[in-house]
């Protein structure tokens, strides 16, 4: 999946208040402030590893000493001290405290009313507010939400994570790349059915991984995994507490898989929903030429298009799909229409099969 720009800084039309960046060690790694309506401030950080793979961590900050947690837990954080600074008092001048809602009371019903409310949420940070509060109820002490998408055109694999736990846990992580052998990634990439660790093996198959999850109340673990419909997107909602497996640690999280596996699939449909909207705002395609999309992407061919637009084959082939491929920057019509189909640029309506005509 390609990305023509980050959610970030498109839903919500949030603020860049800070951006700066250093290469360090043949990586470069850029920080970002950002600002939303929601007045809700989120630290985004985003790492281009050597091998191609972009690391990207989302943190919404609600008070100084999450984003002092942040800072300090970075590894290159010696090499950041005066970015983190700078964000630090940046931070402090447009905090607020207004727009936080109420938390809710973990009954059944508001729960799956306030799994309801994610699609209404207007930018990353008040989607990771509301989603803390929702999976505090769901007797879970952190959270986290990680997409792994793929640029069809240059290969390049990114991992996107919303943070709603420890961020010293989540920067080891990354740090030591255990995203690469994480039996919950492996598991999350084949399957759609949530899993606890101890389902998977998780002590005996990765037991530094566990060993170091629990330095950080990461203690009983369950993971939901969720895929785009029609793209190559996945999503692993990953939540914690710190009660131990045998304390009922484990079955506190799986008595409400059935809501978690709601959010999860929220969440990846918010994240959908986003990169649609940005693709439409960076392609620019106009009606026609999304209905000729819209043809292709159901089987149907030029001359399909040409009935559909009432204009000539012809005008199709020299035309409409040059026009379309020079706005998506791709070089055939074939690869207009994967793309198309990836950002979820076009939704089928019935009728819409012309393999048969």
């Amino acid at each position: 999946m390609m990305t023509p720009a980050s959610p970030a800084t498109n839903q919500g039309k949030g603020v860049v208040l800070f951006e700066d960046g250093a290469t360090i060690l043949h990586e470069r790694v850029v920080l970002r402030l950002l600002q939303y309506p929601s007045a809700i401030s989120v630290l985004e950080r985003a790492l281009e590893q050597d091998d191609g793979i972009r690391l990207v961590q989302v943190y919404a900050l609600d008070s100084a000493s999450d984003l002092r947690d942040f800072a300090t837990a970075d590894p290159y954080y010696d090499t950041l001290e005066v970015a983190y600074e700078t964000i630090q008092a940046r931070h402090r001048v447009v905090a607020s405290e207004g727009g936080k809602r109420a938390g809710f009371d973990g009954e059944p019903g508001g729960l799956i009313d306030a799994v309801g409310d994610i699609a209404r949420c207007r930018d990353e940070g008040e989607l990771t507010e509301q989603v803390r509060r929702t999976i505090k109820a769901m007797g879970a002490d952190q959270w986290s939400y990680q997409s792994i998408s793929c640029d069809n055109r240059t290969g390049r694999i990114e991992h996107r994570y919303l943070i709603g736990g420890a961020p010293g846990w989540m920067q080891r992580y990354l740090r030591d790349k255990r995203f690469m052998t994480d039996p919950f990634v492996e598991y999350a990439r084949r399957n759609v059915t949530p899993v606890t660790g101890s389902m998977i093996g998780l002590a005996d198959g990765a037991p530094r991984l566990a060993a170091d999850a629990r330095r950080y109340g990461v203690n009983s673990q369950m993971v939901v995994p969720v895929h785009a419909p029609s793209s190559e997107v996945i999503g692993l909602l990953h939540v914690s507490n710190r009660r131990e497996p045998q304390e009922a640690g484990e079955a506190l999280l799986w008595s409400n898989r059935v809501l978690l596996s709601a959010l999860a699939g929220q969440l990846l449909s918010w994240q959908m929903t986003a990169v649609r909207r940005m693709a439409v705002d960076t392609f620019e395609l106009d009606p026609s030429e999304l209905a000729a999309l819209r043809v292709l992407c159901a089987g149907g061919y030029a001359h399909n298009v040409a009935d559909m637009l009432r204009t000539s084959v012809r005008q199709v082939h020299r035309v409409i799909y040059p026009r379309i491929c020079d706005k998506m920057r791709v070089s055939r019509i074939d690869e207009a229409r994967k793309l198309a189909v990836t950002y979820g640029l076009i939704e089928l309506r019935q009728g819409d099969d012309f393999t048969s005509r």
